[in-house]
C-alpha cells in the first residue's frame, strides 16, 4: 500500500538502509530509486490500492526472518524480511517473469 500511495515516511522505515529489488528485467533497484519509482507511481495511479496477496503466496516464518513468496499465471517474486527493534523490515525483492 505504502507504494501504490507515495507513502515515503512508510517506505523509508520499512525498507532497510541496504534494501534491493531486482525486477523480471534483471535490473537491480536500491532503496532510494525504488522511493522515488513510488511516488512517479501514485502520481500516474491516483486513488490506486494495493492488490491483496494472491491466493497462491506463501509465507515462512523462520526465527527473526520472513520470505514471502508471491505466484501468478506469468510472474513470480519473493520479498525476504527481517524483524529487528520491535518492526518488520524489508531487506530484498526478486521478479521473475515465467516462460511460456
Amino acid at each position: 500500500e505504502a507504494f501504490v500511495s507515495g507513502d515515503a515516511e512508510t517506505l523509508e522505515a520499512l525498507l532497510d538502509a541496504d534494501y534491493v529489488s531486482t525486477g523480471a528485467a534483471g535490473k537491480p533497484r536500491s532503496k532510494a530509486e525504488i522511493i522515488k519509482l513510488a511516488s512517479t507511481y501514485a502520481k500516474a495511479h491516483p486513488g490506486e490500492h494495493a492488490q491483496p496477496l494472491p491466493a497462491t503466496s506463501t509465507i515462512r516464518v523462520i526465527g527473526n526472518a520472513a520470505v514471502v513468496q508471491h505466484h501468478n499465471a506469468g510472474d513470480t517474486s519473493v520479498d525476504v524480511f527481517y524483524f529487528r527493534d520491535g518492526r518488520w523490515h524489508a531487506w530484498y525483492s526478486q521478479h521473475t517473469k515465467l516462460g511460456d
